[in-house]
């Protein structure tokens, strides 16, 4: 469970860096989103596979005059699911570390 725990932060993390460099080219002619599909990933994960975190670019978004298919409320929201879905992993990550150390130390602090 740690492991998933520890896989399931690192591809939030890298999903923050892609929804970052997303907004940082909001006005770059012809830039294509990318993003990574946390849920599939995290399937994979449990079904005992090894997936490599990648980004993937978004071909379904509509483009703009400018070729351009990044809009500020879409990577907004991106990234502020991308944060209370790290908030709350590392909770549980917290929780399970914190009940080892219970169990190692057999309840002795």
């Amino acid at each position: 469970m740690i492991q998933e725990l520890e896989n399931a932060l690192d591809t939030l993390a890298e999903r923050q860096r892609v929804v970052a460099r997303n907004l940082s080219n909001v006005n770059t002619p012809g830039y294509t989103r990318s993003d990574i599909d946390f849920f599939s990933h995290m399937r994979e994960v449990f079904a005992g596979k090894e997936p490599k975190v990648e980004a993937t670019p978004d071909t379904e978004t509509p483009v703009r005059l400018d070729g351009n298919n990044v809009t500020l409320e879409r990577e907004m929201f991106a990234l502020n699911q991308s944060e209370v879905m790290y908030q709350v992993a590392s909770r549980f990550a917290t929780g399970a570390m914190q009940r080892m150390r219970y169990a190692v130390t057999e309840g002795r602090g």
